[in-house]
């Protein structure tokens, strides 16, 4: 309720019915203006090396970012910094604090964020964005290992240490396989995200589909525009079948031989290599011209410039404005996250293999032919509707529901809605369909809907809170990244300053949500916190 209250709402344009038909008009002549795409032969062309060099940029900021997050990690995880349950040593205990406040900073920034800081640096080029997209999953990736690692359980790798095997050993013989499987989760999401955010840090950085994209609304070539958007679209379906693609086939490494599951592991490492280089190949004209750029730095102008970051405005007027501004994105991803994750646990029901394709399993009830046939439409067309809800970035939606919304904090909160769903509806289903059949027979529910609430649901309910909680998290960012685009609060205030050259007002925006996000993490990391001892 306090979130509904903290919101600007308007919605007074669909007060009458007027208002209505005006908004379906608007609907309606969007559809008229782009369609139908633009197919030419030159045209799809374009879309299909924009998409190359977006993929690129993704590959090249997660592979970057995952290098730098793996030490940090490592710097702040409990699980490695301390030795058991002994006495604290308070020398660690400032090293863990560091590195997660580091972490907190680098991801607490959105990448957008990082690539309007960057471009006066490098540029607006494919660079830039690798290194937005780069420094901001360093941090998330950060926190994501070393949160996993502190949630095994200290009794499942107590024998190692018994043995008298050293941190590092017990990190990568211990702790790491047993929290391999939610690694590899969350890294593969992490990828799929960073696909879209490349799309959408184009539009900055002037590369990749987001740049075109922008362009081509700017000339008013609509109809390659929205070829374009189909392109991006397409783009991240596509990142999310092939993730999905490697998740399966690591999985199903514990079916396998020692031999099949080397040779698996094998080809994933060769292909993500491939893809390394394949990426530096694609960029390689921005690459190649990083030399002309820092020849070109007055690097007295950045100390200048830059320095003032170093220095926040912490008067009281800027403090005010920056916790009203603060309001607007904290009080969008409370809305949104909340209707998301009851949208998406409906939709992990309809869109679980388990309860619609494998019910006669571990319930009593037979299925009849139609009956199944109904079922894996049903969770086809779910699964469908989630890979479309997730594959188009925030930006885009809140592009499309202002045809009928018209800009502000509704369409925000919509399209921070959808997406959400769509990631969080995956992730949901994946963990209702990980329960054991025995543990949905055990519960001895007569029906499968029964079976769904009273056993499924509150095995999977811890890590849904988890994925719920990070989601809250990325869309507090997403908050910040819309009111950069124009939707408003801290995020627009802090462009504002920036474009004005006031950076010591810009310093205390981006201070404030790197405090959200401190605020936030330690939260859920008490929240989450498995006992130790």
């Amino acid at each position: 309720m306090l979130s509904c209250w903290a919101l600007p709402w308007d919605l007074s344009h669909l007060a009458t019915a007027d208002g209505w038909s005006a908004a379906w008009r608007r609907v309606g002549a969007f559809a008229t203006a782009f369609t139908p795409p633009d197919l030419s032969g030159s045209t799809i062309e374009l879309a299909w090396q924009l998409a190359t060099q977006t993929l690129a940029i993704a590959v090249l900021g997660v592979g970057i970012g995952f290098v730098c997050a793996y030490p940090l990690a490592l710097l702040s995880t409990r699980a490695v910094l301390e030795d058991g349950c002994r006495r604290r040593s308070v020398s660690r205990q400032v090293v863990r604090e560091g590195s997660r406040l580091l972490l907190d900073t680098l991801r607490g920034v959105p990448d957008f964020a990082w690539a309007l800081v960057l471009l006066t640096i490098f540029g607006a080029t494919a660079i830039t964005a690798v290194l937005a997209i780069a420094v901001h999953v360093a941090g998330i990736l950060g926190k994501i290992l070393s949160e996993l690692w502190d949630s095994v359980p200290q009794r499942q790798y107590e024998a190692l240490r018994g043995s008298g095997a050293g941190r590092l050993q017990i990190l990568l013989y211990g702790i790491q396989p047993l929290a391999g499987r939610s690694m590899l989760s969350f890294g593969l999401m992490r990828f799929e995200c960073a696909v879209r955010n490349a799309s959408v840090i184009g539009a900055v950085c002037g590369a990749g589909l987001g740049g075109a994209i922008l362009q081509e609304i700017g000339y008013d070539n609509k109809q390659r525009a929205v070829t374009l958007l189909l392109a991006t679209l397409a783009l991240t379906v596509g990142a999310d079948l092939a993730s999905n693609a490697v998740r399966r086939l690591l999985q199903r490494e514990r079916a396998a031989t020692l031999r099949q599951a080397r040779t698996r592991r094998q080809l994933v490492a060769i292909g993500v290599s491939a893809a390394v280089a394949l990426s530096v190949y694609a960029i390689r004209a921005p690459i190649a011209g990083l030399g002309a750029e820092f020849a070109r730095l007055d690097t007295r102008f950045l100390r200048e410039r830059y320095g003032q970051l170093l220095v926040p405005d912490l008067s009281g007027a800027t403090l005010l404005e920056a916790a009203g501004g603060a309001v607007v994105p904290l009080a969008m991803a409370v809305l949104a996250t909340a209707a998301a994750c009851l949208l998406a646990a409906c939709m992990s029901w309809c869109g679980s293999g388990t309860f619609q394709l494998h019910s006669q399993r571990f319930a009593p009830a037979r299925t009849s032919t139609g009956q199944r046939a109904l079922r894996t439409a049903l969770m086809g067309a779910t699964r469908l509707a989630a890979t479309v809800l997730r594959g188009v970035p925030e930006v885009a939606w809140v592009w499309v529901l202002s045809l009928f919304f018209l800009p502000g904090i509704e369409a925000a909160v919509g399209a921070m809605l959808l997406h959400s769903a769509g990631i969080l509806s995956r992730v949901f289903t994946e963990t209702v369909d990980n329960v054991p059949y025995q543990a949905l027979e055990r519960s001895g529910a007569p029906s499968r809907g029964t079976a769904f609430v009273y056993a499924a649901v509150p095995r999977s309910w811890r890590e849904w809170r988890s994925y719920a909680l990070f989601q809250f998290e990325s869309n507090v960012r997403a908050g910040v990244v819309l009111g950069i685009v124009g939707v408003g609060g801290i995020g627009f205030l802090f462009r504002r300053a920036l474009q004005h050259g006031s950076m010591e007002r810009a310093s205390t925006f981006l201070l404030a949500t790197i405090v959200l996000t401190v605020s936030i993490d330690r939260i859920s990391r008490r929240l989450s916190r498995s006992p130790r001892c």
